[in-house]
């Protein structure tokens, strides 16, 4: 169905009180839910229990649910106050509304407002010339008596509708293509925050100090430290690793009945805290594609087969050095984003690999080549059918560069399960793997799968592990993507030919720490690719 997890909770045997903030839409509801209660002694569950109360396993009692809102400690709500300085507020005679309390003429107070969010929207300072003619758009409004409140909604609409307000303009020094103060002061924030500048930005843009390299750097510090930076990890990972797609296929439930959406809020989470880390620590880039360690919630432990990881909250956790899953190509995450559905293909993994993580994308197939699509029924192996698809010369050359990665990659599932054999068939009856609760299962083992390749240098794999070790020897490459990927969604802009002596500059200049992304971020904002149009 439609339905979301908006909140999860660790279950004790001592009653808690637990409390999340949510924002409901109309028409939403919500319901509590237990995950994983193990049955009682007979098989049954609670939820085949009638009454609930003779029921002999494992359940969780909610003595009550109790919802607030609106969340606001004045009313009408500050931001409305904000909005409108020096009018007061009053109910109204009914006591079922406020209104305005003016003391000064209505055209005067909508000046007013307008001169106070038209700075903060356009983010920059302006005119008392662009403040009449916004404050008059009101005047036919007034001289109509539709009221005050009718009158200064016209002006402030038209500032938030405003191509200043929707876009960065990128607005310049004179005679220079260097950024303004103000200009900079937007590209920095909506670059780690998504968000307009805050009032130190502003101060800093206002005194022209901004645009100095100790102080930018500071800022990104600042920044980064703040918690509104998880809106930059959020959305840089769903553009660079297509997190944002991870809905766009469904699993066979039949095939695949652990995926849920507790599975699926996991799987994203620790790619992002994954990121943050690197980002926070300043780790070297290698550690993209092969660490160490990774972040784990008890769900994601389960479903990686990894002892001693209890509680919904996501942490640091040490990989073993057999592990598969160091680095973002062991994240379920990749492994679902880069599946089909209920199958997975080398092509779209080995393309995935060429283009996102080593930023060298290969070219696309002649029109007339038919696609390959997976034998969902098990009787020839993804890699037969390659093996067949690459006796044609002109598919050949191509997917010698792709196939080797994708290969390394057919050791997750479509749900990011480490496999050794294919899932097909139905109605069989198999234990579904160790720690999770799943006995009763419609599928069965197919095919063995085959992690092994040889990259297009020659160089032999045997899995994963064998492949991320292979990539380490790319960290230039990786992090040179690493970059490309940062100045991109910071200026919003490609990387043209002009602009590779600065990344290489970059490079140079991180290379003996590794290439390590806050390192990254810091040169990215004090270069001129940053700062100039």
């Amino acid at each position: 169905g439609n339905s979301e997890l908006f909140a999860a909770w660790d279950v004790t045997e001592k009653m808690r009180t637990v409390s999340t903030i949510h924002y409901f839409r109309p028409d939403d509801y919500f319901y509590v839910s237990a995950d994983e209660l193990e049955p009682a002694p007979d098989g049954k569950l609670i939820y085949n229990s009638q009454p609930a109360s003779e029921f002999k396993g494992e359940g969780v009692r909610v003595r009550e649910v109790l919802v607030e809102g609106p969340l606001e400690t004045t009313w009408p709500p500050r931001r409305t106050r904000s909005l409108f300085p020096g009018v007061e507020w009053e109910r109204t005679v009914n006591r079922r509304s406020y209104r305005p309390v003016t003391t000064k003429s209505h055209y005067q107070h909508i000046r007013d407002a307008v001169a106070s969010l038209a700075p903060r929207a356009f983010r920059r300072p302006v005119t008392k010339k662009e403040i009449t003619e916004l404050t008059n758009l009101a005047i036919p409004s007034l001289e109509a008596q539709r009221g005050f409140l009718a009158s200064a909604r016209i002006p402030l609409t038209a500032i938030l509708i405003s191509p200043h307000t929707l876009l960065l303009t990128n607005d310049l020094q004179k005679n220079k293509s260097k950024l303004t103060d103000h200009a900079l002061a937007s590209r920095l924030s909506y670059f780690l925050w998504r968000s307009p500048p805050d009032e130190e930005l502003l101060r800093l843009a206002s005194e022209g100090r901004l645009s100095d390299s100790n102080t930018l750097s500071t800022q990104v510090d600042r920044l980064l430290a703040d918690k509104k930076n998880q809106l930059f990890i959020h959305d840089f990972t769903d553009q660079w690793f297509e997190l944002d797609q991870i809905d766009a296929t469904t699993p066979d439930i039949k095939l695949y009945p652990e995926y849920d959406d507790v599975l699926r809020r996991a799987m994203l989470a620790e790619t992002r805290e994954f990121f943050s880390c690197l980002l926070k620590e300043n780790l070297p880039i290698h550690n993209l594609i092969d660490s160490d360690f990774t972040f784990l919630n008890r769900r994601l432990a389960e479903h990686y087969d990894i002892k001693g990881v209890f509680g919904e909250t996501m942490r640091k956790v040490s990989l073993d050095a057999s592990s598969p899953r160091g680095g973002i190509l062991g994240h379920a995450s990749i492994a679902k984003v880069t599946a089909n559905g209920s199958v997975t293909t080398p092509v779209k993994r080995g393309n995935f690999i060429l283009t996102h993580v080593l930023g060298l994308p290969p070219n696309p197939p002649p029109p007339d080549i038919a696609t390959i699509e997976p034998d969902t029924r098990g009787t020839t192996t993804i890699r037969q059918m390659l093996l067949k698809h690459q006796s044609v010369e002109t598919c050949a050359r191509c997917h010698q560069h792709i196939d080797p990665p994708g290969f390394a990659m057919e050791g997750f599932d479509p749900v990011g399960t480490y496999r050794q054999h294919y899932r097909i068939g139905k109605n069989m009856k198999q234990s579904l793997q160790p720690g999770l609760r799943l006995k009763r299962v419609s599928y069965n083992s197919g095919p063995r799968v085959n992690t092994s390749g040889v990259t297009v240098e020659g160089d032999v794999f045997q899995n994963i592990r064998d492949y991320r070790k292979l990539l380490r020897e790319s960290s230039k490459q990786i992090a040179r993507n690493t970059l490309s990927q940062l100045i991109i969604f910071a200026t919003g802009g490609d990387i043209e030919f002009s602009d590779r002596d600065e990344v290489e500059r970059i490079l140079s200049a991180t290379q003996s720490d590794g290439y390590p992304l806050r390192s990254l971020v810091h040169h990215v904002v004090t270069s001129p690719l940053f700062r100039n149009r």
